[in-house]
This record gives structure tokens, C-alpha cells and sequence, in this order.
């Protein structure tokens, strides 16, 4: 939501990496994932391949992706803190305005788009497709409302506050928010307080971040191969923490009997997890020192994973994804399926960029034609006001008389 005239290429393109992270996330979600765990499914499919209490290798590629949305999301809010933090006005109409325009035009389309392609699809499979309704623009897309409490707060005091704060004052309120969402007593408490208080928590701490990092650069001395170690690192222990956690589960299925089938667990990271955080900012700092040229297509693409986001995140798709059994090709195939999943996640970015060109066209038609309208009246409205004028002296020289 930043101006087009502070956009850089190297932040656009950071910008387009975490959406591309966030959609191949979503997909491994609501495919593989879902089809693995959902005990319907595996009836539906007959594809119980995994349902036995071993570790199957197979199953990393699944836990490998499953930081990738996290870290997309996080990445857009220190997106935002980088530009947004040193304002001392955030103009909340601007943002509220781009964000319900581009929300009721993804609903209208998803509503279309889903009618129209079910009264074109064969239904004799036994497979039906969610249909989008119109209260999917209150209801649908969680982290709209995410990315918008953390503006409103920097709206209201949190830019005002941090401007206020000197370099070691404004390092203690980072690493205190940061210790108060990790901590698991103190974050349940946010979450008894409100619901997702925790996540709004962090949502704060990444878009203060962004501006601490925009403001004294603490990383600079850091390598780009030491930030590329950190991540590699990172990742490993996440692989090598999913193992754990199930050969626990395994070990607790057989303890009570092995009764029925064993289903498999994929842990989701939290918004706030640990290993989010560095890998989030490892990322920024990687892209923070990339020098490219200014490209409009770069910033074009930058300016459209919103529209993305609303496009590719929703039944609709989830269901569409689910035609398909994807369970066997992950047990015979993996490299196959990982194929599949790229295919489908350049497909949703294309489509989302697609969706977003027609609804530029469109805004601009509709503004010409409000500025077309306002040239045409402006004479009338000049002609009424000397009309209004003349009226008035002919009234003075009444009186005068």
C-alpha cells in the first residue's frame, strides 16, 4: 500500500517472492495436506498409501513447505513497517479505500468465475465445487483484517511513538514485544484477553521491525552467504523437529492399541513462531541489498499480490485443486506432484495478475468518465455562479435606488 513513488524494484521483488511463498503454501495446504489427514478423502480417493505408523520420506516435501506462508505473511508487514514507520500521517481513507475496492471486485469475480465454471463441469465424477457467495467479502480472507488492525494502530500512536524513540529505547521495545508473543504464558494471555491478540502482537513487532531495520540498519555488517547459512539452518531444524514430532505420534498410536488407521500429522508454524521471525528477517535483508534497475514490470507485479492473494485463497480453488488425487502421485512420484504444485502456483499468480490488470482498466475508465463529467459541468457550474453574481448587483442597485 505503499506510493508508487517510493516503490524499488529489489522491495517489489521481495514483495512478489513472498506471494509466490504464500500461494505454493495455500496449495500444499489445501491439497496434499488435506487429502493426507482428511479421512474422507482417503475413502473418496482409496488412497490410504500413508496411513500406517511409519515415516514415510516422502512427507518432507510436505513439512518443507509449511513455513512458507508465515514467512510470506511476516515479509508484508515488514514491507510495510520499512515504508510506512518514519510517516508521521498514514492516510487511513487511501488504504481503506484500495483495500474494499479490490476486495468487492475479487468477490464479484469469484462469485461469476465459480458459477460459471460449475455449470461447465462434469458433476458425474461425485466431486462438487465450492461456490463463492457474496459474504465471502466479509467473511473470507483472514489476513485483510490482520494487515489492517497492525495500519490502524500505526495510524493511530505506534509511528508516533516510535519517532519519539532513540536507537537502544526503540531495540528495548522490539526485543520486549518480541519476548512477550514468544513466551507461551504470556502469549496465551493475549489470546485470553482477544482472540489472535497474539498475532495482532506480532503483526506489530514485524512492522516495527521493518522500520528499525530502514532507520539504523543492524544487520549491515552480515554477509549475504551468512544470512543463506541461517536459512539453511533454520529449515533443517524445522525438518528435523517435524521427524520428532512424528515418531512421537507413532509412538503414542502404538501405546494405545494401533487401533484403525494412523493418520499422519503435518505441524503448521505459528504467525509468531520462533524460526518465522528469523527467516522473515534473514529474507528482507537478503532483498534489502539487492541492486537491480528500476523495472515497471517488477512493480507491476509488485503492486498486484493483493488482488493475488484474494484471488487464489478461497473454496473455490480449494476444491478445484481437489479434483484431483494427488496422494498416489506424492507416494510413487514426488518430484511429479512438486511439478504439479509449481504449475498450479504460477497459474493462481497469473491469474490473480490478470484479474488485477482488469480491475486497473476499469478504475481508470470509471475515473475518466468522472473527470470527463466534471469538465462538462464545470461551464454550467461557472455560468450559475455569474448568473448568481449578476442577480446580486442587480439587487444592490434595487436597494441603492
Amino acid at each position: 500500500m505503499e506510493s508508487g513513488k517510493v516503490r524499488s524494484s529489489n522491495f517489489e521483488l521481495l514483495r512478489i517472492a513472498a506471494m509466490l511463498m504464500i500461494v505454493m503454501f495455500h496449495i500444499f495446504l489445501h491439497w496434499p495436506k488435506a487429502q493426507l489427514t482428511d479421512m474422507n478423502s482417503i475413502d473418496f480417493f482409496g488412497n490410504g498409501l500413508f496411513n500406517r505408523p511409519e515415516f514415510y520420506p516422502q512427507l518432507w516435501l510436505i513439512h518443507a513447505a509449511m513455513p512458507l506462508g508465515p514467512v510470506g505473511n511476516g515479509l508484508f508487514m515488514m514491507l510495510s513497517g520499512y515504508f510506512l514507520a518514519s510517516r508521521e500521517r498514514i492516510d487511513l481513507a487511501r488504504v481503506s479505500q484500495k483495500i474494499l475496492m479490490q476486495l468487492f471486485f475479487a468477490t464479484v469475480l469469484l462469485v461469476i468465475a465459480s458459477a460459471l465454471f460449475d455449470s461447465l463441469y462434469n458433476q458425474d465424477t461425485g466431486i462438487y465445487l465450492a461456490l463463492i457467495v457474496s459474504g465471502e467479502f466479509n467473511n473470507g480472507w483472514w489476513f485483510i483484517g490482520y494487515y489492517f488492525v497492525v495500519i490502524v494502530i500505526a495510524a493511530l500512536f505506534l509511528n508516533k511513538f516510535l519517532a519519539g524513540l532513540e536507537e537502544k529505547q526503540y531495540f528495548t521495545f522490539l526485543i520486549t514485544l518480541l519476548a512477550f508473543v514468544q513466551f507461551s504464558w504470556s502469549g496465551r494471555l493475549l489470546d485470553g484477553l482477544a482472540s489472535e491478540l497474539r498475532t495482532a502482537g506480532i503483526g506489530v513487532f514485524f512492522y516495527a521491525l521493518g522500520g528499525f531495520l530502514h532507520k539504523y540498519q543492524p544487520f549491515k555488517e552480515i554477509k549475504p552467504r551468512s544470512l543463506l547459512f541461517v536459512i539453511a539452518l533454520v529449515n533443517l531444524f524445522h525438518l528435523l523437529s517435524s521427524y520428532n514430532v512424528t515418531r512421537g505420534n507413532i509412538e503414542s498410536f502404538v501405546r494405545n492399541g494401533g487401533n484403525g488407521d494412523f493418520v499422519q500429522f503435518i505441524g503448521e508454524l505459528g504467525n509468531f513462531d520462533i524460526l518465522v521471525v528469523i527467516l522473515v528477517v534473514c529474507l528482507f535483508e537478503i532483498f534489502r541489498r539487492i541492486r537491480i534497475p528500476h523495472s515497471r514490470i517488477i512493480n507491476f507485479l509488485g503492486s498486484s499480490t493483493f488482488m493475488i492473494y484474494l484471488i487464489h485463497e478461497n473454496a473455490f480453488f480449494w476444491s478445484l485443486y481437489n479434483i484431483r488425487d494427488c496422494i498416489t502421485l506424492l507416494y510413487d512420484q514426488p518430484f511429479l506432484l512438486l511439478l504439479e504444485i509449481l504449475k498450479w502456483t504460477l497459474l493462481d499468480f497469473l491469474l490473480g495478475v490478470s484479474a488485477y490488470t482488469i480491475f486497473g482498466i476499469l478504475l481508470r475508465a470509471v475515473r475518466l468518465r468522472r473527470k470527463r463529467a466534471a469538465r462538462l459541468l464545470e461551464p454550467m457550474g461557472k455560468g450559475r455562479i455569474e448568473l448568481e453574481i449578476a442577480s446580486a448587483q442587480k439587487a444592490e442597485d434595487r436597494e441603492s435606488l
